[in-house]
């Protein structure tokens, strides 16, 4: 299907890969997806469930902290095997610290913390948005 990501390019990296259509039969519209992560000499990949309205309200604030540098942006999902929050200093350096963790509610949490400038965000929110509207289809 699509992914989307936020870090560099090979390394300090972030990546949510979308594997199925969103379910419309329980009550959330909840894709499977496949995160992966590279963050210093450390690396996860792992299986979870999103939902398009995390994907949605990400945007939505992620869109505002690349134009203006102000606030902050959140990702999280329901089951809070993915959280990340960007924050920066008001002068393009974004700071991305969070979470991944291989089950929901046990089992193994990598926790990182990445620092970009603003171009990065370019990138991502164009890849978010490019994803959301792959799986509203």
């Amino acid at each position: 299907m699509t992914r989307w990501s936020i870090g560099h390019s090979e390394r300090e990296r972030l990546t949510i890969e979308l594997l199925s259509p969103p379910a419309q039969d329980e009550g959330y519209d909840w894709i499977t997806a496949r995160a992966t992560i590279t963050v210093g000499g450390f690396h996860g990949d792992t299986r979870l469930m999103i939902t398009l309205a995390d994907m949605i309200r990400f945007a939505e604030q992620l869109h505002p902290l690349y134009e203006t540098l102000k606030g902050e942006a959140e990702f999280t999902t329901i089951e809070d095997q993915v959280y990340m929050k960007l924050t920066t200093d008001g002068l393009g350096h974004i700071t991305v610290a969070g979470h991944l963790m291989d089950q929901v509610g046990v089992g193994n949490k990598l926790l990182f913390n990445v620092s970009l400038d603003q171009t990065f965000l370019k990138n991502a929110l164009a890849e978010l948005k490019q994803a959301i509207e792959a799986v509203k289809r």
